[in-house]
């Protein structure tokens, strides 16, 4: 979170913070039944790093990862001229929403807010 100085006549008037827009645009939950620990543990480890290769301005990164039987493909996105910062504090916030708060036991999710996107599934959506 960036902070921001206002003056006015050479007198401090206030401290803006600024930061990523989290506002919740929209939502999805895939298959909503109990995952085994196997395959949490393959889908936060994909959404990470799908998240950690993901830069403000580009294409959306998109990262699949196969273990013996099981497949998780993960992307993650950030719109606009939002700073490098804000957009892994975006990502690193909505993907752990995504994952322990609104789709805690779905085979995959994605989740919009103002300034980013994530999505993970076990199905290989992006290559």
């Amino acid at each position: 979170m960036a902070a921001a100085f206002i003056f006015s006549d050479g007198i401090f008037v206030a401290v803006v913070e600024s930061g990523p827009n989290l506002t919740k645009v929209y939502h999805d939950c895939g298959l909503k039944q109990e995952i085994s620990k196997e395959m949490r543990s393959l889908a936060i480890f994909s959404l990470g790093d799908a998240i950690d290769d993901a830069q403000p301005g580009h294409d959306p990164s998109c990262k699949v990862y196969v273990q013996g039987y099981l497949t998780v493909a993960a992307s993650a996105y950030c719109f606009g001229s939002i700073s490098p910062v804000d957009c892994k504090d975006c990502l690193h916030k909505s993907g752990n929403r995504l994952m322990y708060k609104l789709c805690p036991r779905s085979f995959g999710g994605q989740l919009e807010v103002g300034d980013c996107w994530v999505k993970y599934d076990t199905s290989r959506f992006c290559d």
